[in-house]
């Protein structure tokens, strides 16, 4: 059995003038010829009007960090495509 794991960020949602902007944590596994995937919600970017944004995970903390922002920091590549879709 095989398994590839990515990190995706989603397209921003507009929710009033706040936006929104998904992390997914998309799984494939293959048995023999047969293949199948998920996706798993990881948290959403919210971006008020103002301010900094927030980290609002689905989990209290993530597996294999101390906090969400050491886990973001982590994964310089997933912070520069969270920059790229807010156009910032």
């Amino acid at each position: 059995m095989s398994r590839d794991e990515e990190l995706v960020v989603g397209t921003p949602i507009g929710c009033g003038a706040t936006r929104l902007v998904s992390v997914l944590r998309l799984t494939a596994h293959q048995i023999g010829p047969w293949v199948s995937a998920e996706a798993e919600l990881v948290g959403a970017l919210v971006v008020p009007p103002v301010g900094p944004g927030t980290f609002v995970a689905s989990d209290a903390a993530p597996p294999d960090a101390p906090s969400w922002s050491a886990w973001l920091l982590a994964r310089p590549r997933l912070l520069e495509q969270l920059r790229a879709r807010l156009g910032t």
